[in-house]
C-alpha cells in the first residue's frame, strides 16, 4: 500500500528570555537589543545570590576611609588629612574657606605643621576649589574638582619630586563623598552619573542608564573591598567584577525581561514560559507578574504559585494563552522570599512572515 502522507508538523523551539542573574540594568538600549543577563527595568534583588533572581536589600558597605587630622593654628581649626606619611589641606589655611591650593607638609609630621620645600601646589586653570582627594594605585594622589580632577603622581617621593598632570575634565565630582577608590581605578559620582578612571582612561560606568539618571546622580560613595561593589547611596551598586548595575527603591522588587523577537522578527506563537526555579525550604513559593505583547500595556498584575518539588533547580511552566506577535515580554513584579529563578525560557512557535494575519 502506498504510505499516505501525513502532515508535516510546525517547528518547535524553546529560547531563553533571561538569564546570567541577577540582571545588570541596561535602560538606555532598546528592550529587544538585551542581552539576556540585562533588564530594561529592574530592581530589588539580593547579591548574595549568585546566578539566580532572589527578592533582597540593598548590601551594607562601608565608609570611605581617610584620616583626618585637626590642628590648631593661631585661632583657627585647620582640617588636614593624613596620607603617605604626611599632611594634606584643601582649604585655605588663613581663612578657613575653599580653595584651589593643595597644601601638603614634610614626611612624618602629624602634630604640626612642617611645609616642605614650597609646600603647596596650585590647581587654578579656573576657578573651582578643590573638592576633594584620594590617594590610589601605588603612589598616586586624586585631587577632585567640580570642573575635573588631576593625577599627583610619584607620592611616595618624600623629596616631594611630584607629576601633576593636566585637568581630566572627563571625570567630575560632585561632592566631597563622592570619591572613592577601588583596585587602583578613581570612581566619581556628579550630576551626570557614575565615572571610573582607571590607568589613563574615564570610563562612564553608568552609560547604560544615561537615558534616566534619577537614581545615580551626585550621591554620596563607599565600596566593599572583598566583594568589589561600588555603592551610590541608597540606591544603586556597581559590581566591578560583572560590570553590571543594580538598583533598589525601598523593598520593592521588579524584574523584566528582555524583549524577546525572532531574528528576522518573525511572527511567533507564545505557548509557555518555562521558568528553572530553586525552593530554599519545603514549601511553595510564588510570583507575581505581567505579560506584554507587542507594544500594548502590560496586562493586569497575576500571582503564580510555584508548587515544591525535590531536586537542586527544578522547571515551572506557566502556560499563556495563545497570541501570534512579533514581540513579548514578561515582568515580574514580586516574588516569594523562599523561590530563587535562576533561567527563565520562552516556548514558542515560529510561523513564516505573511503568516501574521492568518
Amino acid at each position: 500500500m502506498p504510505t499516505i502522507p501525513q502532515p508535516a508538523l510546525p517547528p518547535y523551539d524553546i529560547n531563553v528570555l533571561g538569564a546570567e542573574f541577577p540582571p545588570g540594568l541596561n535602560s538606555a538600549s532598546h528592550p529587544g537589543d538585551l542581552e539576556v543577563g540585562e533588564t530594561p527595568d529592574g530592581y530589588g534583588y539580593d547579591l548574595t545570590k549568585d546566578g539566580v533572581i532572589a527578592k533582597g536589600t540593598i548590601p551594607d558597605v562601608g565608609a570611605r576611609v581617610l584620616k583626618s587630622v585637626t590642628l590648631t593654628e593661631g585661632a583657627l581649626s585647620v582640617p588636614y588629612f593624613w596620607a603617605y606619611n604626611r599632611l594634606w589641606n584643601i582649604t585655605n589655611r588663613t581663612a578657613a574657606t575653599g580653595s584651589t591650593i593643595l597644601t601638603y607638609g614634610a614626611v612624618n609630621y602629624e602634630d604640626i605643621y612642617v611645609p616642605q620645600r614650597l609646600g603647596k601646589i596650585y590647581f587654578d586653570e579656573d576657578s573651582n576649589n578643590i573638592i576633594a582627594i584620594q590617594p590610589f594605585g601605588q603612589d598616586s594622589m586624586w585631587v577632585a574638582k567640580s570642573s575635573g580632577g588631576y593625577v599627583l603622581g610619584n607620592i611616595s617621593d618624600t623629596r616631594g619630586f611630584w607629576v601633576k598632570s593636566d585637568l581630566i575634565q572627563e571625570v567630575t565630582c560632585g561632592g566631597s563623598t563622592g570619591l572613592v577608590e577601588l583596585d587602583g581605578a578613581i570612581y566619581c559620582a556628579s550630576l551626570n552619573g557614575l565615572f571610573a578612571f582607571d590607568r589613563g582612561t574615564a570610563v562612564e560606568i553608568t552609560r547604560k542608564v544615561r537615558d534616566d539618571l534619577t537614581n545615580f546622580g551626585n550621591v554620596a560613595l563607599a565600596v566593599d573591598y572583598e566583594n568589589k561593589y561600588i555603592k551610590g547611596g541608597t540606591s544603586y551598586i556597581y559590581e566591578v567584577p560583572t560590570q553590571k548595575l543594580f538598583r533598589w527603591s525601598a523593598s520593592l522588587f521588579r524584574y523584566t525581561s528582555r524583549q524577546f523577537h525572532l531574528r528576522n522578527w518573525e511572527p511567533f506563537d507564545v505557548d509557555r514560559v518555562l521558568l528553572t526555579v530553586k525552593h530554599t525550604d519545603t514549601e511553595n513559593g510564588w510570583f507575581k507578574y505581567q505579560l506584554k505583547f507587542e507594544d500594548q500595556a502590560w496586562t493586569p498584575e497575576e500571582i503564580e504559585t510555584v508548587r515544591y518539588d525535590e531536586g537542586d533547580y527544578t522547571m515551572h511552566g506557566l502556560t499563556v494563552e495563545g497570541h501570534a506577535v512579533r514581540k513579548f515580554q514578561i515582568r515580574l513584579t514580586d516574588l516569594a522570599s523562599n523561590l530563587q529563578i535562576k533561567e527563565i525560557r520562552l516556548d514558542y512557535t515560529p510561523f513564516q512572515q505573511d503568516d501574521y494575519d492568518a
